[in-house]
C-alpha cells in the first residue's frame, strides 16, 4: 500500500472497507483469514477496526496486488452530492453514500434516483447535472453532506459563517424536559423552513441512537433544514444492566455507554492487560466508566 500514489500530488492510497473488490484466489483467501486474525488480535487496542487489520494483512501478503479505482468510478459522497459537475454519467459505476451522517443517507439517494423501490425494482442510472443548484450541501470544512435535494437549494445562498451556538437549557428553561431514555429535540425558535413542530415541547426523534452523532450531527442538520440556530438536543441513554462480575485475578473495565470514540467496546467485564492503561473516562469522552479490581 505505501507505494500506491494517486494523483498529481502523489498521495498515498488507503483501503476503504465500505467498498473494495477482489478477484478470488487462494492469496485472497489467506488475505481475509489473515485479516480476521488480527481484527481479533487487536479487539481491546483498536477496537472494530476492519480498516487497519486489513491494511496490516497486506504488509505481511506482499504477494497480493492492489490497484485504486478512480474517484470518478467508484464515487464517494462527497464527490458525488457535493461536487458533481466534476463527474462523467456514463463513467460512473459506483456510488457510496458516505461522508454523511446515517440519517441523511436514505434523502440522499433519493435525491439521485438511486433509492430502490423494492416492489418495482429497475435499473438505476443518474442524470449529469442541467442547472447550477447544488445536489447537496457540505459543511463548513467542505467534509461531510449536510442538506440534499430541494433543502440544500434553499439552504444555499445562507453560506456566511456559522454563528455560535446558544448556552444548552438550563435547568427550569424551556419545555418540561423528558425523562424517559431517548433521542429528543427542542427548537426554541421553531423550524420556519418546514412544518415541524418541536417548539413548545420536547420531541421524541428516531432517527439517531448514537449519543455523539445526534448531538452534533442531527443537530447540524436540524439547524440548517429549519433555517434556525437554536436546536437543542437531548439524549437520555437507557440504564444498561450490568454484566456479571468476572472471578479472575484481575483488574478489568466496564463502559456501560460504550467508547465510540475510540470504536473500544465492553458489552461485558473486559480484562485489562496492563494497569497503565488511560483513563478511560478521559480516552472515550464519557462519564460512566466503570473499573473492578478483584483480588
Amino acid at each position: 500500500m505505501k507505494d500506491i500514489l494517486v494523483g498529481p500530488e502523489k498521495r498515498r492510497a488507503d483501503i476503504n472497507t465500505g467498498l473494495f473488490v477482489m478477484r478470488m484466489s487462494p492469496m485472497v483467501e489467506d488475505l481475509m483469514l489473515t485479516t480476521m486474525r488480527i481484527f481479533k488480535d487487536q479487539e481491546f487496542v483498536h477496537g472494530d477496526y476492519q480498516q487497519y487489520s486489513l491494511v496490516q494483512a497486506l504488509d505481511q501478503l506482499p504477494g497480493v496486488r492492489v490497484g485504486v479505482a478512480g474517484s470518478d468510478w467508484l464515487t464517494n459522497g462527497n464527490v458525488f452530492w457535493g461536487h458533481r459537475e466534476l463527474l462523467k454519467a456514463s463513467d460512473v459505476i459506483s456510488v457510496h453514500a458516505n461522508w454523511m451522517t446515517s440519517t441523511m443517507k436514505v434523502p440522499c439517494l433519493k435525491e439521485a434516483g438511486l433509492w430502490i423501490d423494492k416492489g418495482a425494482p429497475k435499473r438505476l442510472t443518474f442524470q449529469p447535472p442541467t442547472h447550477s443548484r447544488p445536489e447537496g450541501m457540505l459543511d463548513s470544512r467542505g467534509a461531510t453532506i449536510e442538506i440534499c435535494g430541494a433543502d440544500a437549494v434553499a439552504a444555499a445562498p445562507a453560506s456566511q459563517p456559522n454563528p455560535p451556538r446558544p448556552a444548552p437549557q438550563q435547568e427550569g428553561e424551556g419545555p418540561t424536559r423528558p425523562t424517559e431514555p431517548g433521542c429528543y429535540v427542542w427548537l426554541p425558535s421553531g423550524c420556519p423552513n418546514h412544518k415541524f413542530n418541536a417548539k413548545d415541547f420536547w420531541r421524541k426523534r428516531e432517527d439517531a441512537n448514537v449519543r455523539s452523532q445526534y448531538l452534533v450531527d442531527v443537530k447540524e442538520m436540524l439547524d440548517a433544514w429549519c433555517g434556525s440556530t437554536d436546536a437543542q438536543m437531548l439524549f437520555i441513554a437507557p440504564p444498561p444492566p450490568t454484566p456479571p462480575a468476572p472471578k479472575g485475578h484481575r483488574c478489568y473495565i466496564y463502559m456501560p455507554s460504550g467508547c465510540e470514540k475510540r470504536m473500544f467496546k465492553t458489552p461485558i467485564w473486559r480484562e485489562l492487560s496492563s494497569a497503565t492503561y488511560p483513563n478511560r473516562d478521559r480516552w472515550c469522552d464519557v462519564d460512566d466508566a466503570m473499573a473492578l479490581w478483584v483480588e
